[in-house]
């Protein structure tokens, strides 16, 4: 399965074939696709994220959101080590789905990501910045 799903997602990561598409009907292939992973394509995946694209790795963040699944969780923590502001913006707002007791410190632990959190939140939009600080609220409590 991960052959079909690195196969999907790569052909959504140039940056000139990003379009409604992808929200619309690609992201939920994906995301179906990933709901098939086994363990062994679970850990090539993430044995492997970390030489894909910033645009696959933008398309994976957004399909993450099954809270029951340590494997997405995982790939997320991997993916939020990075400098890309769309990046960042995804993986907080796919983690918020993520935050419970067990979770919150795996994803307090990693400091630069919630300190690049603080500072974008001073100049982005106001759509971003309603899913900054509704992910640090929820990290708060």
């Amino acid at each position: 399965m991960y052959d079909e799903f690195n196969q999907y997602i790569t052909e959504f990561s140039d940056e000139n074939s990003k379009n409604d598409f992808w929200y619309d009907v690609g992201a939920i292939r994906a995301t179906e696709i990933l709901s098939e992973f086994t363990h062994q394509d679970w850990e090539v995946l993430l044995k492997e994220i970390s030489n894909k694209t910033v645009e696959w790795k933008r398309n994976l963040a957004y399909c993450l959101d099954d809270a029951n699944n340590i494997y997405e969780l995982r790939a997320l923590l991997l993916l939020i080590d990075t400098d890309d502001e769309e990046l960042i913006e995804v993986c907080a707002d796919s983690l918020r789905s993520f935050i419970n007791a067990e979770n919150k410190q795996l994803i307090l632990s990693n400091k630069r990501f919630i300190e690049n959190i603080r500072i974008k939140m001073n100049c982005c939009g106001n759509a971003t910045r309603a899913v900054f600080a509704d992910f640090l609220q929820r990290l708060s409590k």
